[in-house]
């Protein structure tokens, strides 16, 4: 594959021509706005467990039509983070903007950290390894959070095909620290989440969680996406920040590919050809986004990262 092709938006409309690649404008989302006895209760869950999870919160028909692009764009050979190309994998963010703005306790700005998985069974594939998004680094001294991931499924995610498990912060011994060197894990505290196609589910960046390895019984693959938003008041968590009000034209959307391609090759090694058109992309963002002179280098592996840390019969299969 030649990828110039894929900074034309020709291109992208021509794989999934029901799809908007580069619109005049938002298209118009239904907002889900908490009132105050829902709000009460995820931030109590919130603020116990560190992650909540919401049923029923995304459109489910919407979720196919994301597990179908999904499988398009991996279809090509392409890591499926370029669904992330069409406007309607941002739709299900903006859904949940209220949500964020009350678990964050304030309004909240997205970072320039997406994701999206196909995780095959038929191949014995895992998620992530366990790990923080952010130790110590996200969270207030009373360690209510600055930032939280969004993580919404577009199948079915079930123990036998890689749902995400995680330790609840009030069963880690070291949450709100940059230095985990003394972690302890009982097993017992490991909690899975499964979930199905109109969920979301939301941690605090000091959630210590991963992706289970898949089982041959699985009845199909897990597609997910995941981003991540910080309230918009702190100083940017990772580099910059992008505004609700900021529109997300092609141009916007290839740049952030391109940073999340680089930003993550310590979870996925892509062919080199295509990281280094995921650099050229990556370098708009500073015009793009009129950040002015900011650097982007990049990134190291998650500071807290348990793969190495656990003792052999700890890591999750």
């Amino acid at each position: 594959m030649e990828f110039e092709q894929l900074e034309t938006a020709a291109f992208w409309r021509e794989l999934m021509p029901d799809l908007a690649v580069q619109p005049d404008h938002d298209q118009p989302v239904t907002v889900l706005t908490p009132n105050e006895t829902t709000s009460n209760a995820m931030l109590r869950i919130l603020d116990r467990e560190g992650y909540v999870q919401l049923p029923r919160s995304q459109d489910v028909e919407h979720m196919a039509k994301l597990a179908r692009l999904v499988e398009a764009v991996r279809a090509l050979g392409l890591p499926p983070v370029f669904s992330f190309i069409y406007d309607e994998m941002w739709q299900p963010y903006r859904r949940l903007g209220p949500v964020i703005d009350c678990l964050l306790r304030g309004r909240h700005a997205m970072m320039p950290h997406l994701w999206a998985w196909y995780i095959d069974p038929g191949k014995g594939e895992a998620g992530w390894t366990p790990h923080c998004d952010r130790p110590g680094r996200a969270v207030y001294a009373d360690l209510r959070p600055k930032a939280i991931t969004i993580w919404i499924p577009l199948t079915e995610a079930t123990t036998l095909n890689g749902c995400m498990y995680l330790i609840p912060k009030h069963r880690d011994n070291c949450y709100g620290q940059i230095d985990k060197e003394n972690f302890n894990l009982d097993l017992a505290d490991i909690r899975a989440l499964p979930a199905v196609p109109g969920d979301s589910l939301i941690w605090t960046q000091d959630v210590t969680h991963w992706g289970s390895r898949t089982s041959e019984m699985a009845k199909g693959p897990r597609l997910s996406m995941s981003v991540e938003f910080q309230r918009r008041d702190e100083p940017p968590l990772s580099n910059f920040v992008i505004r609700p009000d900021q529109g997300m034209t092609f141009e916007r959307k290839l740049a952030l590919i391109g940073h999340a391609i680089v930003n993550y090759q310590h979870m996925h090694r892509l062919d080199g050809d295509l990281v280094t058109a995921a650099r050229r992309w990556r370098g708009r963002i500073p015009a793009l986004f009129g950040l002015g002179a900011i650097r982007l280098g990049d990134p190291s592996p998650p500071a807290h990262h348990l793969a190495q840390d656990l003792p052999s019969h700890h890591e999750p299969t």
